[in-house]
């Protein structure tokens, strides 16, 4: 079941939202920016975060946008009226869908598809508290190491027993494999040349049998 983080203060606003997404088939979460929530530990488990806007407190707006950004997070913006000043500023943050009160939920049907479209791939995998699932966008490489695969994600390293072919096969076309030992998202890829990259801020070598697949001719 996917999973919503909704930063709503409003209580009109919320419950309509609350009924709405239940109605589709989500699982809604409640946090709140102002008070005491630890919900910076929690974000990156959500499959979206829909935020309503305070145009008196764009600092809050600010930091959920970063923190979705770092970790691969659709970020919903409700607000009275599109600002395009206070919009572009938070796009600078990072890149944000802002849904104009009132609304409906046919207004909803843009957000829901772009939360469905960040959720379609889902890898199992198993932490330090047990089995779980992890949206693939959210993972920037996966090595071998020893009797298991390591997977490194935006929200830390996890493991999944499987092998390297596969695994490839249940993920997007944007992971590519780049030796015998690892898998790489393209979409995290820093710096590259023909027989290295830099992702993570790690070096890693690229086979020349792979080397096709990041486009080196």
């Amino acid at each position: 079941m996917q999973r919503i983080g909704l930063f709503v203060e409003g209580k009109v606003t919320q419950n309509k939202l609350y009924l709405t997404l239940q109605k589709q088939g989500y699982k809604v979460h409640h946090f709140s920016v102002t008070k005491n929530d630890d919900w910076q530990a929690e974000i990156w488990t959500m499959d979206a975060i829909v935020h309503e806007l305070d145009p008196e407190n764009l600092s809050a707006a600010r930091v959920l946008s970063k923190s979705c950004k770092a970790y691969a997070t659709p970020f919903i913006i409700i607000s009275e009226v599109y600002n395009l000043e206070i919009c572009n500023l938070i796009y600078q943050e990072n890149p944000a869908l802002f849904l104009v009160r009132p609304f409906n939920a046919i207004n909803l049907t843009l957000p829901l598809k772009l939360i469905s479209r960040n959720t379609f791939n889902k890898l199992e995998v198993e932490g330090n508290y047990g089995v779980k699932e992890i949206n693939s966008a959210k993972i920037k490489l996966i090595r071998t190491n020893r009797n298991y695969l390591e997977v490194n994600t935006t929200g830390g390293l996890y493991k999944v027993r499987s092998t390297m072919k596969g695994i490839v096969n249940k993920l997007p076309e944007n992971f590519v494999r780049i030796n015998r030992f690892c898998i790489v998202n393209l979409e995290y890829i820093e710096e590259k040349c023909k027989s290295q990259i830099l992702i993570d801020d790690r070096i890693i070598p690229v086979s020349r049998k792979y080397q096709k697949l990041l486009k080196f001719g």
